[in-house]
């Protein structure tokens, strides 16, 4: 059995009609009935009823179109890779990424847009996660790195990390609420009226905006959102003032929503990849080279994040 007489047979069962099939292929009519013919002489079945009128597939015919196409896309597979490998040598494969809703999007497609330019045979597969279920996915080995906001909770000895850029927190709220400029103060001031909403996670904005609201003798309420979606519908709405990555609000600003950057040090956060050191992955080493103008390294120590020397990364 050959992968020709696969390819003509899969054109005759989708057409249903030799000679469109025959057209198709740029073959004679007589060679794809050939060809179709010693399949099935092969095979010890007829794939094909035919009369006068119309052809259908028999039932044999039904299994061996479905398998058939199987076998003709793993054998495109097999070319695709073997070409990529022939023409890349080592730096080709398959990356996949999880990344942090609150991630900057602009850090993230910069350095996608950066592989693609050095290693365009490498492919990328992204999905979105919370802070949580990427660390799942990387143990669990469905994903080969992470993009995530630092500082996180500990993530264990067997992840490391990379630091790519830093970012800032900001407070936004609906447009309509503000009168005055929006500064910090204002913004503060009008926590008397509206909760500040977090993240689950953020204790960092946590401290930072109770410190800041004490120091103003400004009494508010703290809610706690699972997502960045979530904080948004918060700040639109009205009902909260949602303390968030600027990056993120500048990438998605509109008229509803009006914001303010801390500019204080403790608002300061980092963005990094994180991956499972015990696991290898040329791919991914391949996505940490391109970004090495864009990050000093750390590694995770027993109980805090650190500057480390740069290593090589596995």
């Amino acid at each position: 059995m050959q992968l020709r007489q696969l390819q003509y047979f899969v054109a005759v069962a989708e057409q249903l009609n030799f000679r469109k099939a025959a057209e198709i292929l740029y073959v004679t009519q007589p060679l794809l009935s050939k060809q179709i013919a010693d399949l099935e002489a092969e095979v010890g079945y007829p794939l094909f009823t035919r009369n006068t009128r119309s052809v259908s597939l028999t039932p044999a015919g039904e299994i061996m179109l479905k398998e058939a196409n199987k076998l003709i896309r793993q054998s495109d597979s097999l070319l695709y890779s073997v070409k990529r490998a022939a023409k890349y040598g080592n730096a080709y494969g398959s990356l996949r990424i999880g990344y942090e809703e609150a991630f900057a999007q602009e850090t993230l497609s910069l350095i996608l847009n950066q592989l693609r330019e050095q290693y365009p045979a490498i492919d990328v597969n992204i999905q979105r996660f919370s802070s949580n279920e990427i660390k799942n996915a990387l143990q669990n080995n469905i994903i080969d790195i992470g993009f995530i906001l630092l500082p996180d909770k500990y993530l264990g000895t067997h992840m490391d990390c990379r630091i790519l850029s830093c970012d800032t927190l900001s407070l936004a709220a609906s447009s309509r609420l503000f009168k005055d400029d929006c500064t910090l103060e204002n913004f503060l001031l009008l926590a008397e009226q509206a909760p500040i909403c977090l993240l689950e996670k953020n204790a960092k904005g946590l401290n930072l905006i109770s410190n800041l609201c004490r120091q103003m003798n400004v009494y508010t309420n703290f809610i706690f959102a699972e997502t960045i979606q979530d904080m948004l519908v918060y700040a639109e709405s009205g009902y909260g003032i949602s303390v968030m990555p600027h990056s993120f609000l500048k990438y998605h600003s509109h008229s509803l929503l009006s914001y303010c950057e801390i500019k204080n040090p403790d608002a300061e956060l980092c963005m990094a990849a994180i991956w499972n050191k015990d696991s290898s992955c040329p791919p991914r080493s391949s996505l940490l080279e391109v970004s090495e103008s864009m990050h000093v390294d750390c590694n995770l120590c027993s109980k805090t994040w650190c500057c480390m020397n740069r290593q090589k990364t596995p």
